[in-house]
């Protein structure tokens, strides 16, 4: 469910060009509006699968291209079984990181799998 939040923008909410209004927390600005004197910035809120399919997935998609030739039988022939196992944890890792957002208030720190080194 989508909420909106107005709030008049007070001087005391900028600090060094940063917004440090408190109410805001877990929403992002969508909009700014001035009447008269007085600044009001809109924010919604949090849409975690909006952010899953603008910023995560996209990039586990092309992460997880880029390395389907490491799984095909003539490449994973000539590996090691520790380099297999870890271009699996890898791949495994790859998948299961938009799950690992379940919950999120607000946009969490990506911690990207490390991925193995080619042969």
């Amino acid at each position: 469910m989508e909420v909106k939040m107005e709030i008049k923008l007070e001087p005391t909410d900028i600090k060094e060009g940063v917004i440090t209004n408190t109410e805001a927390e877990g929403y992002r600005l969508i909009e700014e509006s001035v009447r008269g004197e007085d600044t009001y910035l809109v924010f919604r809120n949090f849409n975690l699968q909006e952010w899953l399919d603008n910023n995560i997935i996209p990039i586990v998609k092309r992460l997880l291209k880029d390395s389907d030739e490491m799984m095909l039988y003539d490449i994973v022939e000539d590996m090691s079984p520790e380099e297999y196992i870890k271009w699996k944890a890898y791949r495994k890792a790859l998948r299961d990181l938009p799950a690992s957002f379940s919950g999120a208030t607000r946009p969490p720190k990506v911690v990207w799998p490390e991925k193995p080194i080619k042969i």
